[in-house]
């Protein structure tokens, strides 16, 4: 399956526009959150302000949220789009 969805941004926003994401992200399951980080950032440098909407939140949730969020975004920052680079640049600890 992951074959199928890692690093195409069409299918990854079917699931975002399904909730499976939100789901993934908001769940239990440490799993399927990691599932869920690696798929956005597989197609974060295709689609960077949907990636960047998602994860916002998450930043101000603690623990390691932060790091997360930051580990899940597009390599190469001086491609960064305007509200990619706004999550790069928040404050590990604000």
């Amino acid at each position: 399956m992951a074959q199928v969805f890692l690093g195409h941004p069409q299918y990854v926003m079917s699931l975002i526009e399904k909730g499976l994401v939100s789901d993934g992200l908001q769940g239990e399951a440490e799993e399927k959150k990691k599932s869920m980080l690696w798929l956005l950032r597989s197609v974060a440098k295709e689609i960077p302000d949907t990636i960047a909407d998602i994860l916002s939140p998450y930043l101000t949730k603690g623990g390691s949220w932060p790091e997360l969020v930051l580990s899940s975004l597009a390599w190469n920052c001086k491609d960064d789009s305007e509200p990619m680079f706004t999550l790069r640049a928040y404050p590990k600890n604000p």
